[in-house]
């Protein structure tokens, strides 16, 4: 486990190899549970001033793959933010521009 600088205060990451059960498998099989090796990485973020935490993890049998997907999750830690987009969106009119994509979304999803 590592101590991370985000953008959005501190956070933490932890990586571990772990061998488990293959999922779908009967562990009571005659043949007995599949097992495999994964790597398992944690990202963990506290937000600062707030009680909140968000957390996000990867899991993979691609082992060879795990500095690769810890720069993914690295990557998406560092776009964590505890601000609440609704209350930092500019002003707007209450109704979009006649043809334009804001008002073709609206008359989509409301």
């Amino acid at each position: 486990m590592r101590p991370l600088e985000l953008p959005c205060g501190l956070g933490y990451l932890a990586e571990e190899k772990k061998r488990t059960v293959a999922p779908g498998r009967d562990p009571d099989s005659l043949e007995g549970p599949l097992r495999g090796d994964v790597w398992q990485s944690t990202v963990a973020v506290t937000g600062s001033g707030t009680p909140d935490i968000i957390m996000v993890q990867l899991v993979t049998p691609a082992l060879h793959l795990a500095d690769v997907y810890r720069d993914i999750l690295l990557g998406v830690a560092r776009t964590l933010t505890f601000t609440d987009p609704v209350k930092s969106a500019p002003a707007r009119d209450s109704e979009p521009r006649a043809g334009s994509v804001e008002a073709a979304m609206r008359s989509d999803f409301g």
